[in-house]
């Protein structure tokens, strides 16, 4: 969407910056989202807390909120893992997924290690560390990349010490 969107940790709204003010954009409702009374009666610090709340599997957070097309992407914390949302606009529809495949760069279906970050309408942008390559894959990356991958030759020139990549994925 056009207008920014904003969250912080142990809100379960998104709000939307709108040219006629702030409003809520997306509401997450969860019979595990954290309360003021989970923390009642309780005395201990931040990082406590957090152990607290992934013990007691609470969700404490929405990280990764990103437009796609007729579909909202985003990512609730709980415990020390992350479950993945598609919201979709039309029809209204939502689908929880815990891992996703990334059948355009690898050769085989491999889970996605690259980090979604943002979109630009036409695509999705994501993030990768080179050494997670072959780590990942336990295999070489010539092995592991599809051959007709676009940039192969540079990704295959890669090393551990490299900078992150960028990816983009581009919507059909």
């Amino acid at each position: 969407g056009e207008n920014p969107k904003y969250t912080q940790f142990f809100m379960d709204t998104v709000m939307s910056i709108t040219p006629t003010g702030i409003k809520p954009y997306l509401v997450v409702q969860s019979k595990n989202w954290v309360q003021t009374k989970d923390f009642q009666n309780k005395d201990f610090d931040k990082t406590d807390a957090l152990f607290y709340m992934r013990e007691k599997n609470k969700v404490f957070g929405i990280r990764k909120l990103i437009e796609i097309q007729d579909a909202v992407f985003f990512t609730l914390e709980i415990n020390d893992e992350y479950s993945n949302y598609y919201v979709f606009t039309s029809p209204r529809e939502t689908r929880i997924f815990h891992r996703m495949l990334d059948d355009l760069v690898y050769k085989e279906e491999r889970f996605v290690i690259n980090d979604m970050v943002c979109s630009d309408g036409e695509g999705m942008y994501a993030i990768s560390n080179p050494r997670l390559f072959a780590d990942f894959a336990e295999q070489s990356m010539e092995e592991t990349l599809k051959q007709d991958l676009d940039k192969r030759d540079q990704l295959l020139q890669l090393t551990e010490d490299s900078n992150p990549v960028i990816f983009y994925y581009a919507y059909k």
